[in-house]
């Protein structure tokens, strides 16, 4: 068990703490068995994200927001390997819901722009192209009655395929009640903002590629309000579901595995 795994940014390489991200209370689980399988579990009770600035004192310093209502661990990740060699990952996030200010957006975004490192320019380098057929020269003085056989250098040599079924990897991934608040005053309590919801976000990976997102909204509300009913909310976008599903042949699904 771990209890916490942070990341703090600081502004322009100053001691001015910006914003701090955690995972908090992680468990791990390892679980072998005699035929070969495996069992790989990973827990994480709490995501945090808070803003630390002090140059600025804004009314909401949580970037995601506890929630209280639901015991159930934020995130849940389990990786199972069978005996055959397939394997099976899956992965949940529970109801995470996100504030943001655009000014703070921008203040992170500024510090990753400053330690990216800038492209280098590479200098074209002239190729050689080595040829192996025989010269004219070489063909005249070899007798007629000699036979000659040339290899080309990028021959491509089959490699010997193994029998059995190719090994398959399935994925599972849910985002669950997913609320995105973008604040047009951070600096009031009751400040109206921007909301964006989705009810569930899932993508699977079998046979087939599908993601689906159901129940799409948008709407304003009033920041002190977000407990109340949903007449609250001043819908601009009503609720809407969108499915994608990519079919892969057999051979590119063993690509893609």
């Amino acid at each position: 068990n771990v209890k916490s795994i942070e990341l703090i940014l600081f502004e322009e390489w100053e001691i001015a703490p910006l914003a701090r991200f955690a995972l908090e209370g992680l468990s791990t689980n390892l679980i072998m068995q005699r035929d070969n399988s495996m069992i790989l579990e990973q827990y994480v009770s709490n995501i945090c994200a808070r803003d630390l600035r002090t140059t600025v004192q804004r009314k909401f310093k949580d970037i995601i927001l506890p929630d209280k209502t639901i015991p159930e661990d934020d995130i849940k990740f389990k990786y199972e390997k069978t005996n055959t060699g397939d394997s099976i990952v899956k992965g949940e996030v529970n109801a995470p819901k996100v504030v943001l200010s655009m000014d703070l957006v921008n203040s992170i975004l500024a510090v990753f722009d400053g330690i990216s490192p800038p492209a280098k320019v590479e200098e074209e380098k002239p190729v050689k192209i080595k040829n192996d057929t025989p010269s004219l020269l070489t063909l005249k003085s070899i007798p007629s009655d000699v036979a000659i056989s040339t290899t080309s250098s990028d021959q491509t040599i089959e490699s010997v395929s193994v029998q059995g079924e190719p090994v398959k990897t399935f994925i599972l991934a849910e985002i669950g009640a997913l609320a995105l608040y973008i604040l047009e005053d951070p600096d009031s309590v009751s400040s109206e903002a921007m909301q964006l919801s989705v009810k569930k976000i899932t993508f699977a990976q079998q046979t087939n590629m599908s993601l689906s997102i159901d129940s799409i909204s948008a709407g304003f509300v009033n920041m002190d309000r977000l407990d109340e009913e949903a007449e609250a909310i001043v819908q601009f976008i009503d609720p809407f579901d969108v499915t994608a599903t990519v079919e892969l042949s057999t051979s590119a699904f063993e690509k893609a595995t």
